[in-house]
């Protein structure tokens, strides 16, 4: 193995120098990791993160019922992108999935979540 000798006459060794540059790679990756992840912005508490799309038969559904979370001016479901309004229709749909007729969906849903329009 060779070595160099730095201005001041001690003999410099590559491999711990080639350690420590390795080490400090790996910090630097590892702190950018962490600081990328807490700078990314997070939702505010109570915000739906996206506005799903829903299926002509659960917009048909929907506009049968106000939505039920109380806070957003008794908003009809069909319009309502709360996060209560987004839980109901994602409720219909999977009733829907599972082969359930519009009215024992309609049955369902008001006795879960209230808001049938009179």
């Amino acid at each position: 193995m060779s070595t160099r000798k730095n201005s001041g006459g001690a003999a410099l060794k590559p491999l711990p120098m080639i350690m420590g540059a390795a080490a400090l790679i790996v910090f630097g990756m590892l702190l950018s990791t962490v600081l990328i992840d807490k700078s990314a912005p997070s939702p505010a508490p109570g915000a739906a993160t996206a506005t799903p799309v829903y299926s002509s038969a659960v917009l048909e559904i929907a506009q049968d019922f106000y939505c039920a979370c109380g806070s957003c001016g008794q908003k009809e479901l069909l319009v309502c992108s709360c996060d209560t309004a987004v839980q109901e229709k994602n409720y219909i749909q999977d009733l829907l999935d599972k082969g359930y007729d519009k009215e024992s969906i309609n049955a369902t849903v008001q006795a879960m979540f209230g808001g049938k329009k009179t």
